[in-house]
């Protein structure tokens, strides 16, 4: 949990210390005529990348430990398991729609 919460954070305060860099970029795209919508599909997919490969590796490794430990060792934590990877799944995608709303209307504060 609060490996989760730090990773979520330090993504974030990563976007911020670099929001001026990508307001400059998108800025420009504008001005070439990117629009708002378009802006937003990229913003969206960006973020999801940066915040759910990280998770989406760790799930896998969660999963191959879940086969070692019932193939080798005969313990059982299927229920266990699944249900701590469906909590931080929505926890990540609660702290995912959280940092793209933030983001978003910084970012979009700075180009106006």
């Amino acid at each position: 949990m609060i490996f989760l919460l730090a990773s979520v954070s330090m993504m974030y305060f990563g976007l911020v210390t670099e929001k001026e860099k990508e307001a400059i970029k998108y800025k420009n795209l504008m001005k070439l005529g990117l629009l708002k919508k378009e802006f937003s599909t990229i913003h969206y997919k960006n973020i999801a990348i940066l915040m759910y490969v990280p998770f989406i590796i760790a799930a896998i490794f969660l999963f191959m430990q879940k086969w070692i430990l019932i193939s080798k060792l005969n313990l059982n934590y299927s229920k266990v398991t699944t249900i701590s990877f469906i909590i931080f799944l929505v926890l990540q995608t609660i702290g995912y729609l959280i940092t793209v709303k933030n983001y978003k209307k910084s970012i979009l504060n700075i180009i106006k």
